[in-house]
């Protein structure tokens, strides 16, 4: 639900590392999946979202897979870099959050 294209990322990411200490790297993503609430019968839970071209050019409104209200997004909206490791001359360096 964060809107980012992973193609995109990872496409910007080669072209605006070449010729810097980054050219090579690589990118690895791990996608969480959105968990939503539902303020009418309580539920809570995932929700499907299908890749319609409309899509493309607006944000689809979230609806409740049980009662066809409106959620809320507890999670899943996030584009996060959580850790970064660069070898570089046989040293390794990593960091985290």
């Amino acid at each position: 639900l964060s809107l980012v294209a992973q193609e995109q990322l990872a496409f910007w990411f080669r072209e605006l590392s070449r010729g810097t200490v980054l050219e090579g790297a690589e990118l690895a993503f791990e996608v969480e999946g959105a968990e939503v609430c539902c303020p009418a019968c309580g539920y809570r839970g995932p929700v499907g979202l299908e890749d319609r071209p409309e899509y493309h050019i607006s944000l689809p409104t979230l609806r409740c897979p049980r009662c066809g209200a409106v959620v809320k997004v507890l999670r899943g909206r996030d584009c996060v870099l959580k850790s970064m490791r660069i070898l570089s001359a046989g040293k390794k360096c990593e960091g985290g959050a």
